[in-house]
């Protein structure tokens, strides 16, 4: 798993919505219990419609199109990870606020695969 993942959030109806969070803080390779503790904290967010599975994407590519990706990312690459003697620190740092629902960056809905802009 990377360091900030992305999660994709299908729903009943709709389009699908997603997330960017820090990947390793609770393991460095499964993803069911970060995927849980994610999707317990999305009442928080207005979605349109119950979730039906949420999932860690393969790469930040399939979340790169959705509206809020850049300004979300910029953001949590603000928060440089401390590698080294200071890592442990940070990633309870980082565990406690995701437990706490922040430390979750909503980026929007999927795009339409289509694009109405005009050809230039």
């Amino acid at each position: 798993m990377d360091d900030i993942v992305a999660l994709k959030v299908v729903l009943e109806k709709g389009p699908n919505h997603y997330f960017l969070t820090w990947g390793r803080l609770i393991d460095p390779v499964e993803t069911k219990t970060l995927e849980e503790l994610v999707g317990s904290h999305l009442s928080k967010f207005a979605l349109g419609g119950p979730a039906v599975s949420i999932s860690v994407c393969d790469s930040l590519r399939e979340a790169a199109g959705a509206r809020y990706f850049y300004e979300c990312f910029f953001e949590m690459c603000q928060k440089p990870i401390r590698f080294g003697d200071g890592y442990r620190q940070w990633a309870a740092e980082m565990l406690e606020q995701l437990k706490e629902g922040r430390e979750i960056y909503y980026l929007g809905a999927e795009m339409e695969t289509g694009s109405s802009r005009p050809r230039t």
